[in-house]
């Protein structure tokens, strides 16, 4: 394990001295300094806690319109002139670019977010041991066995480029994700899930996760069969967090916009959602995975989406800002081009879940949405199957648990059917980073097919 952190200092000269040491037009170092930890529970029991460190510096160079990277798992001086000699020389045999872009330039100022915790970045496998036992006594009240996993750690994350961009965070991690499973050992089982992640440790309320996974377990057993068709749902924040991973990642980034693949190309200015939905990007928002600067050292804001239902913008990174002539938002992502939106916010509204149940005549409440896949990218229709939790609510009440059911669904159109919009988030990871959702009540969501559990 790397037992300290560079620090910033440390971490940024090393940077520095790669930069003052090239010869392109044009240099940017990033690099990543990270350790993390995972504890492992099974059957209630701690079954394994495993370790990981990480350490990445990349390199990319511009000579003229031509652009070179390479990496390297190192910080040593020799390791990084290495890696320099080899970006450089990918830019000198490489083809050039339909353009003379340009790393981004120093900025004014960073945001000053707190996205470190020390005591989550130090964390030991006691620490996680005295959380799962925490959840490990709330399942066994309950009748279930726990099974999961905790992870916490830190990174370090700097950025250098020789246009004067000089950036550097620490963050810490703190991610649980908790499935719980009851029955004999001859089946039928029951299932229920819970998660959350926050940069602290102590802001997971760990026994408030277990009796949610828990309870849904235990309300889970015996579930019936249902026919497919076109019902109102209720969505936890596990499920809409799907629906807002997949809009963000198909249709919120610059590139497919710009290409028309997305539902918002053109459309920029039109009411394209419901009029009670509002999605933003913000990396210095505390309510998500917060970070200051992107993977280009660009300053994080509060990028309007989509407002009032109408169609306010997508997210760019450098490049394809430079492009298509368009304003750098900060979502450089490491490894990518394009822009996606790292750190989605979903407006909360004033219901709870519980009044959603007891205003609905008759709708499914879903826990998650399981092995959802991308089925037509224009409107962002969705299949997928319901999992850990899938019930039929009449009269105002949950009456008992159904099978899982097949949906194939459009996202966009669901943003046009959302009823009741409730007023707790939670940070769920996404592909690129992370989004804050509350429940969602939808009329008019389309299932398809039917399970046999």
């Amino acid at each position: 394990m790397i037992e300290a952190r560079l620090g910033r200092e440390k971490l940024l000269t090393l940077l520095d001295e790669v930069v003052r040491e090239s010869s392109a037009d044009e240099t940017e170092v990033r690099g990543r300094v990270a350790s993390s930890a995972l504890t492992r529970f099974a059957n209630s029991e701690i079954h394994q806690n495993v370790a990981e460190e990480t350490v990445q510096v990349t390199i990319r160079v511009r000579i003229g319109k031509a652009l070179g990277s390479a990496s390297v798992g190192a910080v040593t001086t020799g390791h990084l002139k290495d890696c320099l000699k080899k970006a450089i020389a990918a830019a000198e045999l490489g083809p050039d670019s339909d353009r003379e872009y340009h790393f981004p330039g120093k900025p004014s100022r960073y945001p000053e977010v707190d996205c470190f915790d020390e005591a989550t970045a130090t964390a030991g496998a006691g620490a996680r041991a005295e959380a799962v036992m925490e959840m490990v006594e709330v399942c066994d009240e309950h009748g279930v066995e726990a099974f999961g996993n905790l992870t916490t750690g830190w990174d370090e994350i700097a950025v250098v480029n020789s246009n004067g961009v000089r950036a550097y965070t620490p963050t810490s991690t703190a991610v649980l994700n908790l499935s719980t499973i009851g029955g004999s050992g001859t089946g039928p089982f029951s299932y229920g899930y819970s998660g959350d992640s926050a940069r602290m440790l102590s802001s997971l309320d760990i026994a408030a996760l277990a009796k949610e996974s828990a309870g849904i377990c235990v309300r889970n057993r015996d579930p019936q069969d249902f026919e497919p068709g076109l019902y109102d749902v209720i969505l936890t924040e596990y499920a809409a967090a799907d629906i807002l991973t997949f809009l963000g990642y198909v249709a919120l980034g610059g590139t497919a916009f710009e290409e028309g693949r997305s539902f918002m190309s053109g459309r920029l200015g039109d009411r394209i959602m419901g009029e009670n939905i509002d999605i933003f990007d913000d990396g210095t928002d505390l309510r998500t995975m917060a970070m200051p600067f992107d993977w280009a050292g660009v300053p994080k804001r509060k990028v309007p989406l989509i407002s009032k239902g109408i169609a306010k913008g997508v997210v760019y990174d450098a490049f394809t800002a430079q492009k298509y002539g368009r304003e750098n938002t900060g979502h450089g992502l490491p490894g990518a081009r394009g822009g996606i939106p790292a750190h989605i916010i979903l407006a909360p509204g004033e219901s709870s879940l519980d009044e959603m149940i007891s205003g609905s005549k008759k709708a499914i409440l879903v826990n998650r949405f399981h092995y959802t896949r991308v089925a037509e990218p224009m409107k962002v229709v969705i299949t997928g199957m319901t999992r850990d939790g899938t019930f039929l609510v009449e009269d105002g009440e949950i009456k008992h648990p159904i099978k899982n059911l097949r949906f194939t669904q459009s996202y966009l159109e669901a943003m046009n059917n959302v009823e009741a919009i409730g007023s707790a988030l939670k940070i769920q990871g996404s592909y690129v980073g992370s989004v804050t959702v509350p429940a969602l009540k939808i009329r008019d969501f389309n299932f398809t097919g039917t399970t046999s559990f």
